[in-house]
């Protein structure tokens, strides 16, 4: 309710009933529902149609059930889930999924995920040439392929054998990077040999290539194990 009964307008009192929808006056007003006082402007009130407060009309939304059997694209409503604002439905593809009610309403959520699946399994990827984003293929081959599946299930086993160790320092779980034993380019079927590779952190890996420069190899390395003093597997396999 307003509270507000009078406002002044060029230097005289005006009731706020006689306000018009555009006027740009702020009047005191209550929420109905948790008995709030709060100043809004006039023409706020009169495009809402009512004095309710913005977090008991978010939590009464919320609360407003969703009727059993309402289908939402490929979702229906079985029943109200145990939280509030949320809904248990079944999508066309038998999967059970919990789903907020606005989510439901808005048509942001439209199924428990299969249609997305679907809509990227028949999207056809634009690579190359055709991409937006293309620059004329700046990206050399060794780029390219560190951000191949291949390379990254290589690397992913190199950093689980090594236990996300840096085998020089000990450094666990950060700044980790994958190096190659015998050179990228000079020795290619060792690229994806996990035996080939050896986790060390971003600084003792940095100290390795200043001093034996990129194309190193196992000689190389073995002399920076023996100086800087490696630790668990690599003394006794170098």
């Amino acid at each position: 309710m307003i509270l507000t009964k009078t406002v002044m307008y060029r230097g005289k009192p005006k009731a706020v009933e006689d306000l018009g929808p555009n006027s740009n006056y702020k009047v005191c007003v209550m929420c109905p529902v948790c008995g709030g006082v709060r100043i809004v402007y006039h023409r706020s009130i009169l495009a809402a149609g009512h004095c309710i407060c913005h977090s008991c009309i978010n939590r009464l939304r919320r609360e407003r059930t969703v009727p059993p059997g309402t289908v939402f694209s490929r979702l229906t409503v079985i029943r109200p889930a145990k939280v509030t604002g949320r809904s248990v439905c079944r999508c066309e593809c038998g999967s059970l999924i919990t789903v907020r009610n606005t989510s439901l309403r808005s048509g942001r959520t439209r199924s428990c995920g299969c249609l997305r699946e679907e809509t990227f399994r028949v999207t056809e990827k634009v690579r190359g040439e055709r991409h937006g984003r293309w620059k004329g293929g700046v990206s050399s081959l060794r780029d390219r392929d560190m951000s191949s599946l291949h390379y990254r299930r290589w690397r992913q086993g190199v950093f689980e054998r090594d236990g996300y160790t840096c085998q020089i320092c000990g450094q666990w779980g950060r700044s980790l990077n994958a190096h190659h034993i015998q050179n990228y380019s000079e020795y290619p079927g060792d690229r994806y040999d996990i035996d080939n590779g050896v986790t060390l952190c971003s600084e003792c890996h940095k100290v390795f290539h200043d001093k034996f420069g990129r194309k190193s190899d196992a000689a190389q390395f073995k002399a920076f194990v023996a100086e800087r003093g490696g630790i668990l597997w690599l003394a006794e396999t170098l």
